[in-house]
């Protein structure tokens, strides 16, 4: 369980890390290397779309507040 953590500590400072794991974990599931590759740029789509409805909810909200103040 410590070699577990330890390398959960590891991909956390080195994201890269996370990645390889998952493309490990994949194939010895017996995915295919697109499939791979298609879920991996899934996954990176959905995070940028996520950071950016963070933005504008951020942004939606400092404008709510603005206009209550004036």
């Amino acid at each position: 369980m410590a070699q577990v953590a330890s390398e959960r500590l590891d991909q956390m400072q080195d994201p890269e890390l996370s990645i390889e794991q998952a493309m490990t974990d994949y194939k010895r599931l017996g995915y295919s290397d697109n499939w791979i590759n298609q879920r991996l740029k899934s996954i990176e789509i959905r995070k940028d779309l996520t950071d950016e409805w963070v933005v504008i909810t951020g942004i939606s909200k400092v404008l709510k507040r603005l206009n209550n103040n004036m």
